[in-house]
């Protein structure tokens, strides 16, 4: 009775002690599906251990119940922890869509700033190219007017030789004050366009040309010899002037000049409009003036 007893007792404490590893282990949570299989395993594994026989048998079976029982423990195990590791899974893959989704909205946000960018960079030529258009224009409208205002500047260099050959063909000489002058665009002086036909003494043509009022405007003077000099056309006689010159009344004879001679103070000098030449005179002759405007002119007058 009393190893009946023990035989008896040794599976009840068998499962206490299996139920004690399984909940340890965390095999079976629920205390019940793994449980029935694996107890019924230490069952056999216990009968047989009790049962009288063949030991090489008994080893046999026992190591083969061994190995269902640790079987049981692996398969359970994966059993248990794979909803653990689904939910996981399900929550990562959750975070990974938001991360995607993220990434296409930024860019999104990134294609959106490069579109304006480049229409910022687009406008920004434009507008560079129609100012640099604006700037090419205002640069030729300048360049147009500079040439204008240098066509229409007296010259003052005398460094042009300029054509008069006939009144058709006569840019060198411009109707100026209403008609009343002439300007030299090869000196830039404007002289009388016709000149007094009354001749006098030196001083008095200095005078008369000093008084004029001619087109409105004064101003006038006795030219110096090399302005006066400046009209002649050598090629021409009587007068010596340019072919298509716009003059009137000028004289084929000897005009003063505001140059007195160097050596004779009483003298000064005079040009012949008949053939060009230059004489000296007395000034107490009496020969014709024709005045200028413009110009340094000399002192004394």
């Amino acid at each position: 009775m009393v190893q009946g007893n023990q035989r008896g007792e040794n599976p009840d404490k068998a499962k206490r002690l299996v139920r004690g590893g399984l909940k340890a282990t965390g095999l079976a949570r629920d205390g019940r599906a793994a449980e029935g299989s694996i107890l019924g395993m230490l069952g056999l594994f216990v009968n047989l251990s009790q049962e009288k026989g063949d030991g090489i048998m008994k080893g046999k079976v026992l190591i083969t119940v061994m190995v269902g029982l640790f079987f049981m423990f692996f398969v359970s195990s994966i059993v248990e922890a794979a909803p653990g590791g689904i939910a996981e899974c399900t929550t990562n893959l959750a975070v990974c869509n938001t991360d995607l989704t993220n990434a296409q909205t930024m860019y999104e946000v990134c294609s959106t700033n490069l579109t304006n960018t480049q229409t910022s960079l687009a406008t920004c030529q434009a507008n560079a190219q129609t100012s640099l258009e604006a700037c090419q224009a205002n640069l030729a409208t300048c360049q147009d007017n500079t040439t204008a205002c240098v066509q229409k500047t007296p010259l003052t260099s005398w460094d042009k030789k300029l054509p008069c050959d006939s009144t058709s063909n006569c840019p060198r000489f411009k109707l100026v004050l209403d008609g009343a002058a002439v300007l030299d665009k090869e000196t830039g002086l404007v002289w009388e366009q016709s000149p007094s036909t009354s001749s006098s003494i030196w001083l008095v043509a200095q005078v008369h040309c000093n008084g004029l009022a001619t087109g409105g405007r004064r101003g006038w003077r006795l030219p110096t010899l090399q302005e006066l000099a400046s009209l002649v056309d050598p090629t021409q006689f009587d007068p010596a002037l340019p072919a298509g010159h716009p003059f009137g009344n000028v004289q084929s004879s000897d005009y003063w000049s505001a140059t007195t001679f160097a050596t004779n103070t009483s003298d000064a000098y005079d040009v012949d409009l008949f053939n060009g030449y230059v004489h000296v005179d007395t000034k107490g002759n009496v020969i014709y003036a024709w005045c200028v405007r413009g110009g340094q002119g000399v002192d004394p007058q």
